[in-house]
């Protein structure tokens, strides 16, 4: 199964930033930017609290 969660803690699959969709283009496993992984951290903050 594939994962965007590296080994080493750090998130792939994370479109840059840009003017366009297609100016980052193409999204691997290598690429990754900080607000992709807030949204990431947010999402699992979301899911823990449906949880309780």
């Amino acid at each position: 199964m594939a994962t965007a969660v590296h080994p080493d803690g750090f998130l792939g699959y994370v479109q840059g930033v840009g003017d366009r969709p297609e100016s980052s283009q193409p999204v691997t496993y290598g690429s990754t930017a900080d607000f992709g992984v807030g949204a990431f951290l947010l999402a699992g903050t979301e899911l823990a609290r449906l949880a309780r």
